[in-house]
């Protein structure tokens, strides 16, 4: 597993060049409260953007955070993990 905030870099065959990318935080092993604003995180259902701080409800039991398409900003859902 990658550190948080790793940046991961590969050369693919067939360019000359690094392809650089920051991985998302759930490809990185973030627990859901630590999802920050802005970051982003991919599904099944599309690209995602956190925009609102995560909190938890149920006694700690489950986290709660709004997220919105990347490429649709006023599609916005409440996403609901457990913690």
């Amino acid at each position: 597993m990658m550190s948080p905030g790793a940046i991961h870099c590969s050369k693919p065959s067939n360019l000359r060049s690094l392809v650089c990318r920051r991985p998302s935080p759930l490809e990185t092993g973030v627990f859901p409260m630590q999802l920050q604003v802005g970051d982003k995180f991919r599904d099944e259902s599309g690209e995602w953007e956190v925009i609102a701080h995560p909190y938890a409800t149920g006694g700690g039991k489950s986290t709660n955070v709004r997220v919105q398409r990347v490429d649709t900003p006023g599609v916005t859902e409440a996403r609901t993990w457990g913690s």
